[in-house]
């Protein structure tokens, strides 16, 4: 292939080696981007608690808190991660046979942007390198059970790498179809390097008999890394200290896969702060809560009508949790009666519980706030902030900072997660 910006690169079909089989049909073809810019969409993977064995038996249970899409074609995909480790799973149920045409490939960008949001729409590496610890690519999951690591540099083609020893995978021909599982270390000896709150581009291509039956987030239309899909790894979990909002960098805002919305009125709702150094907290210029880096910050100013409702969203998994506490430092400066800010928890069936709810009174206080974790799984916190003085009135404002998730029982450490045999913790069971 030719490099540089505008060069093109040969259809898909070259990046997989005779003992992977011919793929992609004439016409799907992968260019260069010619700027830099973000992928497409947004595909959110969702935090696991407890690490999946990877046997190819993709069980209920194991897989209970990943991100589950459909992509057609009888096969589905499933996506989580922990702090150091992404999980994949895939079933094609409608492959009755397996044989070395049938595969799993994943193409992604992870160089060149500024984190958290890794890609850049183009590829970054200059030159090959020699260990697959680095660089973006591509990476096939394949029949032989081996794990197969591509590059791709600016110009020319890299070498396969074999990186099987480098992650955790198994797939297997089962009674309800062709299964994949794979455990690939996000911050060790893989090339894809990211971490919790972090995005970067992918592309999904499962194949059948030698062809993509299915891709995501499409076999055709996909020119380059610009055209990838975004995925957002989930930025939290249990016991894994406070998560806290940065340095106050615009650029940075609040973690990728909470979500801040009016419910009621409009205006910005909450967002990412800078240091208490820095403004006027009134204004959501400066961190109040007694934290060390930002905060998260609705101000009244800024509300667009006089009663706004402002929701701040927070993905939660408490898979294999029997207890569970949220702490958190929280901050409420009220300028007109009935303001408040609550923090639930909303869950799998939409209803939900309130854990903390301030009304009429200025608090800026370090919470502990007890989750039940029975029945229906809670999958969200909820933190809103309720003024009726909005519409550029100044005064009242909340802020939300070092929110961090306490649970029992541990099941597994950091070492096992990461899909290393290698790497046994003493408190695993």
């Amino acid at each position: 292939m030719s490099g540089g910006a505008g060069g093109r690169v040969s259809e898909l079909s070259i990046w997989r080696s005779g003992r992977l089989g011919a793929v992609l049909a004439a016409g799907a073809c992968l260019l260069f981007a010619t700027a830099a810019g973000a992928g497409t969409g947004r595909l959110l993977s969702q935090w696991m608690n407890r690490a999946p064995r990877i046997d190819g038996q993709i069980a209920a249970g194991e897989w209970d808190a990943a991100k589950l899409v459909d992509l057609g074609a009888g096969v589905t995909l499933r996506i989580g991660n922990d702090g150091r480790t992404l999980y994949l799973a895939i079933l094609d149920s409608a492959d009755p046979v397996f044989t070395s045409n049938d595969s799993v490939g994943l193409l992604f960008d992870d160089e060149g942007g500024v984190p958290p949001i890794l890609d850049d729409g183009a590829f970054g590496s200059v030159l090959c390198h020699p260990t697959p610890d680095l660089g973006e690519g591509r990476i096939d999951l394949t029949f032989s059970q081996e794990v197969i690591y591509q590059e791709v540099p600016q110009s020319g083609f890299c070498l396969e790498q074999f990186i099987t020893g480098a992650t955790s995978f198994r797939s297997a021909l089962r009674s309800e179809g062709l299964t994949y599982e794979a455990a690939i270390p996000l911050d060790g000896p893989a090339p894809l390097q990211a971490g919790p709150g972090e995005r970067f581009g992918v592309v999904f291509l499962i194949y059948r008999d030698g062809g993509p039956v299915v891709c995501l987030p499409d076999c055709a239309t996909v020119s380059g890394p610009a055209d990838y899909r975004n995925l957002v790894l989930a930025s939290g979990g249990c016991n894994t200290g406070p998560q806290d909002f940065g340095s106050g960098d615009p650029l940075v805002g609040l973690p990728l896969d909470w979500t801040s919305e009016n419910t009621a009125g409009g205006g910005p709702g909450w967002v990412q702060v800078p240091p208490a150094q820095f403004g006027d907290p009134v204004f959501c210029q400066a961190n109040d809560t007694g934290g060390a880096g930002g905060a998260a910050c609705v101000a009244n100013f800024f509300c667009t009508a006089p009663r706004t409702d402002s929701l701040l969203r927070m993905p939660l998994a408490l898979d294999g949790m029997t207890a569970a506490t949220v702490r958190a430092r929280a901050v409420l400066q009220v300028a007109a009666p009935h303001e408040y800010l609550d923090v639930g928890i909303r869950r799998l069936d939409t209803s939900g519980n309130s854990l903390l709810f301030w009304l009429d009174e200025n608090r800026n206080e370090t919470v502990a706030l007890w989750i039940p974790v029975a029945g229906s799984p809670p999958v969200e916190f909820w933190f809103t902030h309720s003024t009726f003085s909005g519409g550029g009135s100044e005064g009242g404002y909340a802020q939300i900072d070092d929110v961090e998730l306490i649970c029992g029982p541990r099941i597994f450490s950091d070492g096992f997660e990461s899909g290393l045999t290698t790497h046994w913790s003493a408190d695993s069971p």
